[in-house]
């Protein structure tokens, strides 16, 4: 079974790896430049020594880039310092040649900046290497047919920094601290496909990498190879390329390989078992109520056994922060947006607090930027380390840790906090005594409600008001005692109201109730009954007028617009 598991992790390790003829690490080409817009993904080395470079480089010096003067020809093929005799002077100087000329060679050095630096930016790694040696191989298509493939074998990481001077432009290369390494894809490509293995790179007692040894290395393994197979030769080239390279997923890869572990994880947790067979793990455990609410919790608990959380968090994600907390194994999904880095954050301070170490790990650098910018908001930035890209150089980790270490211990009073937390937790209680009054519902008229919709009953009634005569028919309404009305009648009441007013609304809608309204009301009982009297006379007069209208095309919005000079005009035509 164990065998099972580690053929099948090393099948999902090599995924990792692109071992197809797309990824530049296997099959590079120096592809000229764009005829538009002059520009190339790469630099070519000439007349220099590869291990001189990388020694001043590792030495913390800087090599200016010199493009090719229009008179003067080189070849790309570099000598090791072992292959010559003596060095030239211009192998001594801090500059190092390239192959292109100053109308490609500058704007192909501010691609080379601007790529590399975009990479760093979304990603946090660093993508530009000097590449120091080729393999030129050839790959089998078909039973028949094989494709040249040309690979680095080497990659040291720079960076290049523009900078302006007398005479224009000026770029300068240096180390980002970082160790060179060999093409680990290449490596492994050729291994498992073509049953070649090839030489490790080895340094010496002094720190020096023994790139002569590496190559001779390949030649003999080649010569070897070469005799065994009457096709293609495969063959070293002494080249050195300045270029963009991506070891995006190498680090994985590595640290995937258990044999370097001091306890093999396959052996211990049954979770990575299942994991990489792709099966349930019947031993996941319970994650237990995620019914937790802060405040209910911090009213309970004492304050060591609370999260120190220094930034707001949700019902849903003080209950994350609890498991995480706890030692629970979870995924946490959500859209942008609903907090999930306050989330890591706090679940950071609350472990630091407990004196834990925390591995935060993502894919892009910018999602570590918004936590760490959350930390350092609260001055927890001094105990973050970065471990991650440009952030890895040496000299910067040895500069953070030194910082690390001059920190001096800032007083803590727990009497004060506790203090503070005590005053934390009466102001909750507070607040949420004022809540429950809010919500809880109280009896009314054989019914319950509750206070905080009778409050927006009350807004809702204020808004629906939009005159001052509906302000003092309200005002008037309210003052009504209604607890000396029955039950009963007040039903009754509402249900008549309530049909007087979508009335009185169809009348206003039709304009009805503007034309009755230029008569005014009658002011006193007696007018009222003498109004009453003569409306009874009119009613069938009304009637019939009211035939008449709807007979005729006359519509009450265009008798509301008759105005009593009309009706002088119209009367005096007809005594005419």
């Amino acid at each position: 079974m164990a065998s099972v598991i580690k053929a099948q992790l090393e099948e999902q390790r090599k995924r990792l790896l692109d071992l197809t003829g797309r990824n530049k690490l296997l099959n590079y080409k120096h592809s000229g430049p764009n005829a538009k817009s002059k520009r190339q993904s790469f630099l070519r080395i000439v007349d220099e020594i590869p291990e001189l470079i990388i020694e001043r480089l590792e030495s913390e010096k800087s090599f200016e880039l010199i493009s090719k003067p229009q008179d003067k020809e080189y070849s790309v093929d570099l000598k090791l310092i072992s292959e010559i005799d003596s060095l030239s002077q211009d192998q001594k100087d801090n500059k190092i040649q390239v192959l292109e000329e100053l109308d490609i060679f500058e704007p192909s050095c501010d691609k080379l900046i601007n790529d590399n630096r975009l990479s760093n930016q979304e990603r946090g790694i660093n993508v530009l290497q000097i590449a120091i040696g080729f393999l030129s191989w050839f790959e089998s298509k078909g039973i028949i047919s094989e494709e040249e493939r040309l690979s680095p074998l080497l990659l040291y990481p720079v960076e290049i920094i523009k900078r302006r001077s007398i005479k224009g432009y000026k770029y300068d290369i240096q180390s980002t601290g970082e160790d060179i390494k060999i093409n680990t894809t290449l490596w492994r490509k050729l291994e498992e496909e073509e049953g070649l293995k090839l030489p490790e790179l080895n340094i010496d007692d002094e720190g020096n990498i023994l790139i002569k040894d590496l190559f001779e290395e390949l030649r003999y393994l080649l010569k070897k190879r070469n005799s065994k197979d009457k096709k293609e030769n495969w063959s070293l080239k002494n080249w050195s390329t300045i270029g963009l390279f991506s070891f995006s997923n190498i680090s994985i890869y590595n640290d995937l390989d258990f044999a370097n572990w001091e306890g093999n994880p396959l052996e211990e947790k049954e979770i990575l078992k299942s994991f990489i067979q792709g099966t349930p793990c019947s031993k996941v455990e319970s994650m237990g109520s995620l019914e937790l609410f802060q405040d209910q919790e911090e009213s309970q608990f004492s304050i060591d056994d609370i999260p120190n959380l220094i930034a707001d968090a949700d019902s849903t994600q003080y209950a994350v922060i609890k498991k995480s907390i706890e030692g629970k194994s979870l995924v946490v999904q959500g859209p942008p947006g609903t907090g999930k880095s306050q989330t890591i954050t706090n679940i950071i301070s609350s472990l630091l607090s407990n004196g834990k170490s925390v591995l935060f790990a993502a894919d892009k650098l910018a999602a570590l930027e918004v936590v760490r910018n959350r930390l350092a908001s609260k001055s927890l930035d001094k105990f973050c380390l970065e471990i991650h890209s440009t952030g890895t150089a040496k000299i910067k980790i040895i500069e953070k840790l030194k910082q690390r270490l001059s920190i001096e211990k800032s007083k803590f009073s727990k009497k004060k906090h506790q203090e503070n937390h005590q005053k934390l937790k009466e102001l909750r209680s507070s607040l949420n005594d004022h809540s429950k009054i809010l919500n809880d519902s109280i009896p009314l008229k054989n019914d319950e409600v509750k206070i905080h919709d009778l409050i927006w009953s009350q807004i809702n009634f204020d808004l629906d008001i939009s005159s001052a005569e509906e302000k003092e028919a309200f005002e008037k309404a309210s003052g009504i005692n209604l607890e000396q009305i029955p039950n009963t009648n007040i039903d009754l009441l509402s249900t008549t109201v309530n049909n007087l007013s979508c009335k009185i609304k169809q009348l206003e809608s039709i304009g009805f109730l503007k034309i009755i309204s230029t008569n005014g009301l009658p002011e006193t009982e007696t007018k009222l009954s003498n109004l009453i009297s003569k409306s009874s006379e009119l009613i069938p007069v009304m009637d019939s007028l009211k035939e008449e209208i709807n007979t005729s095309p006359l519509k009450w919005e265009e008798i509301e617009e008759i105005t009593f000079e009309d009706l002088q005009t119209k009367l005096k035509q007809i005594k005419e």
